[in-house]
This record gives C-alpha cells, structure tokens and sequence, in this order.
C-alpha cells in the first residue's frame, strides 16, 4: 500500500469520528517525497464505510480555524470484518473541499486476512473489537427503477414528527442531473450529529442517474420525489410543504452542511424559544478551490446592511407558510426576495455564532450574472425605489467580472491573495 513509504513525524490518538458507521482510533503525519504534509488515519469500521468516504475525511476542525494549515495527501485506512474484497480507491477531485489537499485514498483491510493485526486491535481496543460486525458492501451503482420516481422511509409508512426538546428538523434538497454532485450533498445531511432530522430531495425529473445515486441511500433519507418543476424555488417550495418538520433548511445539491449544524440550531432553539428563524455563518468554496469565510449578520434592511447565506438559514414552516413561500417568478434570486420579506415584516430570529454550511460558488445563480442583477434592482424597488449601496455593489461587481475575463481566475485569486498580505504588513 501506498501509505507504508512514509516515515512518522507525529503519531497521536484521535477520537473525533462525526459518524457512527467508523471511529478514528490513530492519527499519522508524514510528508512525501516533494515534502508535502500527509495524514494517514487509522479506522475501525462498524458499517459500510464505502457510503461515507466522500465526505469522510474533510477536516472540519482545520477548514473552521483560521490558522489552519491543510495537508497535501489525506490517506484512510479502513479495518473491520469485511464479507467481501473491497478495492482500494481515490475521492474524485470534484469533492475534495481544499484546493491544497491534492488527493484522498481510502484502503480496507479485512481482519480475517491479517491475524496480526487482529490481535493487536483486541488487545488495545478491545470495548470497539467485541462491537464490530460483519460488513456487507453495498452496490455502488444500484440501478433505480425508471418508473419508481418516490421511495424514501415515507413510503414505507415511516414518518418523523417532533420529539420532546428536539423538533424536528427538515433538510431539504433541491436537484436536477446532479448525479455527479449530490452524493456528497446527501451524505452530509445524513451524518448530522442531531437525532431528529428528516431529508427530503425533490428532482425536476433528471434524465441522468440521479435518482440511482439517491437510492443507494434509501434507507436514510425519507423522501424522494422526481416530477417536471418550474424551477429550483419551485422544488425547495415542494419539498417544504411536503416537511414534518418545525424548522427547514435549504441546500443546493452541490453543497454541504458541516456535520453539527442542525445540532448547533437545536440548542438555539431550546435556549431562545421557537423563534421565526435562525442564522449562522457560511463558508464558500469558490470555482477556483478556495474557502472564502462569510461571516453573516441583519443590521438593516438595505442591501450592504445584511447578509444572509441560504444553506445557513433555518426556517420555521410557519412563517413559511404565513409568507407563502418563495416567488418562483424570481428564478434567480427568490431567497434574496425572501429574506427581505423576513428583514422587513420584523419576523423574530436568533444569529448562531458558528459556521453551518459549505456554499459551492460558480452555482445556479452565477451562470445567470445579468439576470441576477436584473432580478436583484426589480426586488429592491418594492422595498426602496433608490438602494445607493446596491448600485455601490453593482458597479463593483461589474468591475470584478471585467477584471477575471481578461486575467483569468487564479491569477485573480493571487492578487487578493497579496493585496491581503500587504494590508497585514
């Protein structure tokens, strides 16, 4: 295996597992040969860990801290009683969330074949040895049935409600050929540390295998439903009418919920009441790979005097329901729309001091700048026939666009880099 050329430079104990299907019992750090930082983690696993290794090995602790120093090579070590071979593979590009880690691996190693190491896995974690179990891999690619367009726990006459101290929240996610992209959106919902949680996706009838990809995950999420819709509002509407639960909150299928959002929002819940909404901070990974920290805040309702991230904001369904749920005339920008309407009927809320989400820029509304903009200056005309910070911004964000056609995105990204650098000098 590819991890055993690497010597050790600090070896520790890491506890931290934000699943239940692994824990984490040794952590590795080496470098390769360009002397690069690799980490190699050390696992026991309890379930089919092959559902997981896309979301896995993201390091939220570093991503969260500013002084985070990420690595180049991420290695994963899986070791539990495995009923079949199962073959070593790479995380995808696409989902590796820090433009510096350059590669994630995963390796499974069945303790039948390696008495060894099974030994020295009793002796030292013996409590975690008598608790695993025989691990059945499932189907990669399970083909969906064409005309099976809903399944879920639902539709086997499993449905959550609200727990006492613990509503229910619902995570609900939008697609359309997302067969690439929503696995790891998906898996992020279900490893969320908070108990009650219910995950609806609602598709607007996919030509691609996104439907297939959802399936293997059947038994975790509780509904899925594909059919034509006007647009990706018009899904999170249906979706959030179809909810249990007290609160929503919204995710595109290409982003990712840090594992104790919901957790973090419940605790504000049961501290300040059953508020209108909640709000947290976002982070955004930008086309270029980079994690830009949107730090979010409402001191008005003019358009530089708040900030909301939408896969940070968690909704109660009645006040969804009293403002009738987002204008899908506004294709583009109805969570914008949206929460103006939250800013100026004084609907109550609460700030959670914490990042909760992982926004993936170059999304649904950037391919769409222009009409963006357009939609944006009709918005702010219902609520202020003159907005002088938005056309502030406008002239702004033109500059920018016209600044990256002509120098590119990565050149682009080094210039703010150094422009940085410079104020802290």
């Amino acid at each position: 295996m590819k991890f055993r050329e690497f010597s050790i430079s600090e070896e520790k104990e890491n506890l931290f597992s934000f699943s239940s299907g692994w824990k984490n019992i040794r952590t590795i750090y080496s470098s390769n040969k360009q002397n690069e930082p690799v980490r190699i983690d050390i696992r026991l696993a309890f379930s089919d860990v092959t559902r997981e290794n896309l979301i896995d090995f993201i390091d939220y602790k570093c991503l969260l801290s500013e002084d985070c120093h990420p690595i180049s090579e991420y290695h994963i070590v899986y070791i539990g009683h495995f009923t079949s071979q199962v073959p070593d593979d790479e995380v995808g590009g696409e989902f590796i969330i820090d433009k510096k880690c350059k590669s994630v691996s995963h390796y499974y190693i069945s303790l039948e074949k390696d008495n060894y190491l099974s030994e020295i896995i009793k002796v030292n974690y013996q409590e975690e040895y008598n608790l695993l179990r025989p691990i059945v891999i499932a189907d990669v690619l399970k083909p969906a049935n064409k005309e099976n367009i809903r399944f879920g726990l639902r539709t086997k006459g499993i449905e959550k409600r609200d727990l006492p101290h613990k509503p229910l929240i619902s995570i609900i996610i939008p697609s359309f050929n997302s067969e690439k992209i929503i696995e790891q959106a998906l898996q992020s919902s279900i490893v969320q540390t908070y108990e009650n949680k219910e995950i609806i996706i609602v598709d607007g009838g996919s030509k691609d295998l996104t439907a297939t990809v959802v399936k293997k995950y059947e038994d975790s999420i509780d509904l899925f439903i594909s059919e034509p819709d006007k647009n990706i509002f018009d899904a999170i509407n249906k979706g959030t009418w179809l909810s249990n639960g007290k609160y929503s909150v919204f995710i595109g299928s290409d982003d990712l919920l840090i594992y104790n959002s919901l957790e973090k929002v419940g605790e504000k819940v049961l501290q300040y009441g059953e508020k209108d909404f909640f709000f947290g901070n976002g982070l955004t990974l930008t086309t270029s790979g980079f994690i830009k920290r949107a730090v979010c805040f409402i001191r008005g309702k003019n358009f530089s005097e708040f900030r909301i991230s939408h896969p940070a904001l968690y909704l109660k369904k009645d006040c969804f329901t009293e403002l009738n749920g987002f204008n899908i005339d506004y294709y583009i920008t109805a969570d914008f729309d949206f929460e103006l309407k939250l800013i100026t009927k004084g609907k109550e809320y609460e700030k959670v001091e914490d990042f909760l989400c992982i926004f993936r820029g170059g999304g649904h509304s950037s391919r769409f700048l222009w009409k963006k903009i357009k939609q944006v200056d009709s918005i702010l005309k219902v609520y202020d026939s003159f907005n002088f910070p938005y056309y502030l911004f406008l002239i702004r964000l033109i500059l920018i666009v016209g600044i990256k056609r002509i120098v590119g995105d990565g050149l682009f990204n080094k210039m703010l880099v150094f422009k940085n650098s410079s104020i802290k000098k």
